[in-house]
Order: structure tokens, then C-alpha cells, then sequence
């Protein structure tokens, strides 16, 4: 399931830079479904996602997703909104 151009509206809109950081968005189609996360399936589709786009970060608030630093395979950096954004004004 692609990422919406709403929700990625709403990310560059929040960090004051939306044509800048737009053009750094990548589009995919995963076509494996990892299946990490069990207490919450439906926040698979984004870490599917990320692993598909081999995304420098995935950011996330939410906590089903603290699971992720458990498993060794696949590596995924996931941040928090509050760190991403000090991560892109440094950029």
C-alpha cells in the first residue's frame, strides 16, 4: 500500500520545507509482508514499507512499533516524529 500524498503532505507541511523534503518521497509496492508486529497488524503496512524503500528512517510515535528494536533482521532505524524533525533541520 503506497503512502497517501495526504499523509506526506501533512509530514512536509509540519517541517515548514514542503518542496524540499517532497522530493526525497519514494513510492513502493512491498511485495513481502513481514508480519513484525503482532499486537497491532495493521501498522505492518508501514514497516513493510520502509523495508521495501530500504528507508533511512521510519518514524513512528506509536509503541507497537518499540518491537522493531528487538529483532535483528530487518534493520530498520526507527525514530520518533520529535528526533526526525530535529535530524531534517540539520539536513
Amino acid at each position: 500500500m503506497p503512502i497517501s500524498a495526504h499523509l506526506i503532505n501533512n509530514i512536509t507541511d509540519a517541517t515548514g520545507s514542503h518542496r524540499h523534503h517532497r522530493r526525497n518521497v519514494t513510492f513502493v509496492d512491498p511485495h513481502f509482508r513481514l508480519g513484525l508486529i503482532t499486537e497491532d497488524p495493521d501498522d505492518n503496512k508501514f514497516v513493510d514499507c520502509a523495508f521495501a524503500a530500504n528507508a533511512e528512517y521510519l518514524v513512528s510515535d506509536d509503541k507497537h512499533f518499540k518491537i522493531l528494536q528487538r529483532i535483528p533482521f530487518p534493520q530498520l532505524n526507527l525514530v520518533k516524529m520529535v528526533e526526525f524533525l530535529e535530524i531534517i533541520k540539520t539536513e
